[in-house]
């Protein structure tokens, strides 16, 4: 389930729980929750691996 915060993030929970430094595959698109819970934007380093994610949090 996709919740939306006042300040625009998204976060993603399972079974009533947000998901914390996982991915996330929904309508075949990966996001990734960070330490925040919150699915990340823009350039972010994964287990020392950089990935690109657009403004929605979708890997490009």
């Amino acid at each position: 389930t996709w919740y939306h915060n006042k300040q625009g993030q998204y976060r993603y929970a399972v079974n009533g729980q947000f998901v914390q430094n996982q991915w996330v595959k929904d309508n075949n698109y990966y996001y990734y929750c960070g330490s925040d819970c919150n699915v990340v934007t823009g350039s972010y380093q994964i287990e020392g691996k950089w990935y690109v994610f657009d403004q929605f949090g979708r890997l490009t």
